[in-house]
């Protein structure tokens, strides 16, 4: 949605998306995990849009989390933790856009360099593991509990 506000620049959809935090900011916070990450990508674009400085505490409290306390695999990979599952010692191609790209863009917007260095070496390390060599596509996961990849390369 934030997307298609930058290329519309359509009120009603920056108000809904204003809207949408604004709601989730009243409920008890969400579980940190891979995939509740993901909206804070979200947020740093509307932070720059709207300049709303309510924004910021819950951008450097999540981009601290990610960097500071996400567990990792034995490799420095960020784990694929997500609700329910810790996927132990896993590495997914979901991560990646899920957490590793909100870090980088919290990274910017906070010039947190070491957010972004954390960034480029998660991509490195994924692609380590998850890219076939054969084909150049990408295994859905890897574990290191067994040392192979799960899924195939799609």
């Amino acid at each position: 949605m934030m997307k298609y506000y930058q290329l519309t620049k359509t009120e009603n959809v920056l108000n809904m998306i204003i809207k949408w935090f604004d709601q989730q900011f009243e409920q008890p916070p969400v579980e940190k995990n891979v995939n509740t990450m993901v909206q804070m990508l979200t947020l740093t674009y509307l932070y720059e849009e709207t300049k709303n400085p309510t924004y910021l505490p819950y951008l450097e409290t999540w981009g601290d989390w990610l960097y500071h306390d996400m567990p990792c695999t034995k490799d420095g990979g960020f784990q694929h933790i997500v609700f329910g599952s810790q996927n132990n010692q896993q590495l997914w191609d979901d991560t990646l856009i899920m957490s590793v790209l909100p870090l980088a863009k919290i990274g910017l917007l906070f010039n947190k360099r070491e957010y972004i260095e954390e960034a480029k070496k998660q991509f490195l390390i994924h692609i380590k593991y998850l890219c076939d060599n054969k084909t150049g596509l990408w295994f859905h996961g890897w574990t290191f509990e067994g040392n192979h990849n799960f899924a195939e390369a799609i």
